[in-house]
């Protein structure tokens, strides 16, 4: 695991993600995923790592704030924590209760990402709700703004980028820096993709660089804004793990967030959050509380199905597009992730197959593209392509970089 971890961040992937799971399919062995991506982080020096996604299956946001607050202390920013619905299963099941119905896993979901927000973001936080309570509760040490995308928000133009995921790692790349205005916030001009659109054609540019995350079994994939994740965060870019390499997909309107503190000067930081949503519920999630929405290749509710992929992320992403509106807020500010090779699309069948990829969803607004870490029968082919393309980012970016 270390090794492919190493070789993921020698690749210039940007961030690796890892699935949050008590046990995953038949596999005789899961380590659990913090402290998997502490060691993960300990190992590394540039590469993010995130967590693809955590659930409430068997998490609370008590627990959960303080994990992602020391892992990203420990990980130096390159932390991004992926919150998720979390469906039927033995993880639903490991702490007993009664079935939970889909309307009361959303409504459970919702209380868990805002309580999560809250601790992360406030002093002392005290709420009681259906679900998840807590009682003056004091983890994040210092007083954050309440929301993510109104407070300080610096984010990163730019390309999207590819991320990995994989049956034990998986990444994405990302390596534009964010271009700003006068005032430090990203410029529009900033967020042009790497290659222009007719060169982009199969190239995901991402916005501030490319992570990468091994999993032991396959990872979770979230970008990182800005570092070399695909979700970077402080100052340096549903989910498998993923790898991030210089900009594959264009990230056209990635935001880091910084928050504030309250303290004249003070600047502090907390984990990027991102949510994954398909519906409406939880997309307004998403556009209230997080600084990445992710989405993946296959379909959640065959009675909207758009017929495709591509099609299903478009349908998507115009319904995200609506709820920012209503949500108030700027949808350029919140980052797009998608992750392929669950479904219809086979990004690392070869290099030609990955271009084709990024091109598509990059024209769609998608600003990170996740992979899954090869695996399986055709590892060794895959890796090789996954290889040639964090090459081809690498090279976009340097030469996007030239004056």
């Amino acid at each position: 695991m270390r090794q492919e971890w190493l070789h993921a961040e020698r690749l210039g992937l940007g961030r690796g993600w890892l699935y949050d799971h008590l046990n995953l399919g038949s596999r005789p062995v899961w380590h659990e995923a913090y402290t998997t991506l502490a060691a993960a982080a300990a190992a590394t020096t540039t590469i993010g790592v995130g967590t693809m996604v955590t659930a409430p299956n068997f998490r609370h946001p008590v627990t959960t704030a303080k994990a992602a607050l020391s892992l990203d202390a420990l990980a130096e920013g390159r932390f991004v924590l992926g919150l998720g619905a979390g469906g039927p299963g033995p993880d639903s099941d490991s702490l007993g209760g009664p079935p939970l119905t889909r309307a009361d896993r959303t409504a459970r979901f919702a209380e868990f990402t805002e309580l999560t927000h809250l601790l992360l973001t406030r002093r002392t936080v005290d709420y009681t709700g259906h679900h998840f309570t807590a009682c003056q509760v004091t983890i994040a040490g210092t007083d954050l703004r309440a929301s993510s995308h109104t407070t300080a928000p610096v984010d990163v133009p730019g390309q999207p980028t590819p991320e990995g995921i994989g049956a034990h790692s998986s990444g994405e790349w990302a390596d534009a820096r964010p271009r700003t205005d006068a005032t430090g916030a990203p410029s529009r001009a900033g967020r042009t993709s790497l290659l222009p659109r007719a060169d982009r054609a199969g190239v995901l540019p991402r916005a501030d660089r490319t992570d990468v995350l091994s999993r032991a079994d396959r990872t979770d994939v979230l970008s990182r804004a800005d570092r070399t994740d695909v979700l970077s965060r402080t100052d340096r870019t549903r989910g498998l793990p993923g790898v991030d390499a210089p900009d594959v997909l264009p990230r056209t309107d990635r935001t880091r967030v910084l928050s504030r503190t309250d303290a004249p000067g003070a600047l502090s930081r907390r984990p990027r959050l991102a949510v994954a949503a398909t519906g409406r519920r939880g997309m307004a999630l998403a556009a209230r509380y997080a600084d990445v929405w992710i989405t993946q290749d296959v379909s959640q509710d065959d009675t909207v199905y758009a017929g495709s992929p591509h099609a299903e992320v478009r349908r998507q992403i115009a319904l995200l597009d609506d709820v920012c509106a209503e949500q108030h807020r700027d949808p350029g500010t919140l980052a797009r992730l998608a992750v392929l090779g669950y479904g219809g699309e086979r990004p690392l069948d070869s290099i030609e197959a990955f271009r084709d990829c990024v091109g598509r969803y990059a024209e769609l607004g998608i600003t990170t593209l996740a992979v899954l870490w090869p695996r399986g029968d055709q590892a060794a082919a895959h890796l090789n392509v996954l290889e040639q393309a964090a090459a081809l980012c690498s090279t976009v970016n340097s030469q996007a970089a030239t004056p």
